[in-house]
């Protein structure tokens, strides 16, 4: 009997200390700061290394956030606080928000970067990152400065927005992580990938099945007027094992351009092919075309 009153004693007053701290104004909002990292995490001191931000954007990036000053931190809904930012600065990805006690918040962000065009049908380009979050629009683009995504479909497209896709278009977000991982962080995938589709088309071994493919145009010429391999790179059915067909291409491309023996004064035309067998079994099948233009 002693034990429970106990717990109900000290259950008691748990409760009166949850209610007096909720209620206290010492946890009521005051301020807010900004944080920019790198791609590494770490904390960036000097706003001027920034691509698309800079010192004088943190006030009206943090009142973007529309955030409750007054408010007890521990009610505020930090979500919609990350929604209005990254709705309003579109090149801004926010990490977290976490409470810096007894009366603040940190926002951490990172800086989007933008990766693909997509020719709308207005005549305009969408510019996106690798998320396909539409970073701006332009009227026109320089085409070594994006890879373009072709055949999309969309007659308009609104900064701050993701551009919807479904199905097997949706691969096309876990595109930019793929050429990470094989050496084409954005900056090189940029430099020797021109533009890439996604289409429906038959089988390499069954015309009469149809299937999703992905195709990437690499380029012939680099921006400064340097050769490059020109290869168009094919690969079948992506519904299935869509991350070990890419690596493969992507791997074989690599030992491509990389290939002392290869003249880079005169590209190499052809494509690399990964595609399904008969039986939908997938297997490591390449084939290269020599084919001149």
């Amino acid at each position: 009997m002693k034990n429970k009153r106990l717990l109900k004693l000290l259950i008691a007053l748990t409760v009166v200390v949850l209610v007096v701290v909720l209620s206290s104004t010492v946890f009521t909002l005051k301020n807010v700061e900004l944080c920019f990292y790198d791609s590494s995490n770490n904390l960036i001191e000097d706003f001027s290394t920034l691509s698309y931000h800079a010192d004088e954007d943190v006030q009206g990036i943090i009142d973007s956030g529309d955030f409750g000053f007054g408010k007890n931190i521990f009610f505020l809904k930090r979500q919609e606080n990350i929604d209005k930012i990254e709705k309003k600065y579109p090149y801004i990805k926010i990490i977290g928000i976490s409470a810096t006690f007894p009366d603040g918040f940190c926002i951490k962000a990172v800086e989007r970067h933008p990766m693909y065009s997509i020719y709308l049908s207005n005549g305009k380009y969408a510019i996106c990152d690798k998320e396909l979050k539409v970073l701006e629009v332009v009227d026109k683009i320089n085409s070594y400065d994006y890879i373009k995504l072709l055949n999309m479909g969309i007659d308009e497209a609104k900064p701050g927005n993701f551009i919807k896709v479904d199905g097997d278009l949706a691969k096309l977000k876990k595109l930019g992580d793929e050429f990470a991982a094989n050496k084409y962080k954005r900056g090189n995938a940029i430099k020797y990938f021109e533009s890439i589709s996604v289409y429906e088309g038959y089988r390499t071994n069954d015309s009469t099945s149809k299937c999703t493919w992905l195709s990437i145009q690499t380029r012939a010429t680099n921006k400064d007027g340097s050769k490059c391999a020109g290869v168009k790179i094919d690969i079948e059915n992506i519904s299935t094992n869509f991350n070990e067909k890419i690596n493969f291409a992507l791997s074989y491309f690599n030992k491509l351009i990389n290939d002392p023996t290869i003249d880079n004064a005169s590209p190499s035309y052809g494509t690399i092919k990964v595609y399904d067998n008969i039986k939908g079994t997938w297997i490591n099948e390449l084939m290269i075309i020599e084919e001149e233009i």
